[in-house]
């Protein structure tokens, strides 16, 4: 159990990290 927790974890921390980035990319090109 303590695996699953902490891959899930990694997955939404990278998922999270991505959704970010493409959210942060545009206004930098704006900026």
């Amino acid at each position: 159990m303590e695996l699953h927790k902490i891959v899930m974890y990694l997955i939404e921390d990278e998922f999270t990290e991505h959704h970010y980035e493409h959210v942060e990319c545009p206004d930098r090109f704006t900026v």
